[in-house]
């Protein structure tokens, strides 16, 4: 690439806010980004246009915690992933991914994940992103939930940020026994408050004697995401929630570990999921040395010999390795790896 392009952190606030205003731009301004104000510097990466003094490329590294096979470990979105419309197909956007992963690996992050959309198939395979996430949906009818008799009430209505701190208490105590379980901070939690509110999706805390005992999030007849806190109490969250739905049926894409599965036993369900490596949500393993250290296993570590030089091949094995996992047999089709909805940047 010829000196007049040039590939670095941000220097000044400036340039941060045309990266920025450039993003939104392409993306939308209906949904923005809420980490774009709350990231430094060194997190963010830009191309500048030295001759015509503009940014035309911007990717921002949202970083987050994750819990992997019963170990936390740091792990980084490369997201907002941007080029202005006259300097496509100059290979500008591989410089920009490059560039976001040599700013993470001195943060020690261990994995880097993109999400793309489908006209970017197969395109971040070239960067050694793999897909890893399978999309799993579950359909039940509603009626199931509308016949159940209970004496217990439960009503529903609007979270508002006050409540997150007991909704994370309820989501980190259901989801944290889920491979690819992500802690949420404060910030994070408001991004999501954010988000649902930009694209019109309802996210419902549930109340049993004035106490908050379960949340939902959902669009339509989609749940995206549901939790309580007793298990006990899944069944009347549906029942509320069916009776204001006009779909003959509830879909749920959560993954298929979620505890609330085990409640569905004896119910009419329909089950899919479907997995690629050519786009969805892809991973890249940027500092292979200190997973291992991490995970300090010799049957990975043998593997990681086989695998040295084929980085597909390591990221299906470690995803979809039982070594770490001791999920129980009592869920429904075991599934490996899932990044909830709510956790795609």
């Amino acid at each position: 690439m010829n000196n007049r392009y040039e590939i670095r952190n941000p220097k000044n606030s400036k340039e941060f806010s045309e990266g920025i205003k450039l993003a939104q731009d392409i993306f939308g301004k209906k949904n923005p980004n809420y980490f774009f104000k709350k990231n430094k510097f060194d997190n963010v990466v830009i191309i500048k246009d030295i001759k015509d003094d503009i940014i035309i490329g911007f990717a921002i590294n949202i970083i987050r915690i994750s819990k992997i096979y019963n170990k936390y470990i740091k792990v980084a979105f490369i997201s907002s992933i941007c080029i202005h419309k006259n300097y496509r197909k100059l290979g500008l956007s591989i410089l920009l991914i490059e560039k976001s992963i040599q700013n993470l690996k001195k943060h020690n992050i261990v994995i880097a994940y993109v999400i793309a959309r489908k006209k970017l198939n197969y395109y971040y395979n070239q960067l050694n992103f793999f897909g890893v996430s399978s999309f799993p949906k579950l359909v039940i009818k509603k009626n199931f939930f509308e016949n159940i008799i209970s004496n217990k009430k439960i009503i529903s209505s609007n979270v508002n940020k006050e409540d997150l701190f007991y909704v994370n208490n309820i989501y980190s105590k259901v989801y944290v026994t889920i491979n690819g379980f992500f802690k949420r901070s404060n910030s994070y939690w408001e991004f999501i408050f954010i988000k649902c509110r930009h694209q019109n999706i309802s996210f419902k805390k549930y109340i049993l004697n004035n106490k908050i005992v379960g949340y939902a999030v959902y669009l339509n007849n989609e749940i995206y995401e549901i939790a309580t806190n007793n298990k006990i109490f899944y069944n009347l969250i549906l029942k509320n929630f069916s009776k204001k739905l006009l779909s003959k049926n509830i879909l749920f894409f959560v993954n298929n570990s979620h505890e609330m599965n085990g409640e569905f036993i004896n119910m009419d369900i329909k089950y899919s999921y479907r997995r690629i490596n050519y786009g969805g949500h892809l991973m890249k393993i940027i500092d292979m040395p200190l997973l291992i250290k991490i995970y300090n296993n010799n049957q990975i570590s043998v593997i990681n010999n086989k695998f040295t030089n084929n980085p597909k091949k390591f990221i299906s094995y470690f995803i979809k390795s039982n070594i770490y996992s001791g999920f129980d047999n009592n869920t429904l089709n075991k599934q490996d790896f899932y990044i909830n909805t709510l956790d795609q940047i």
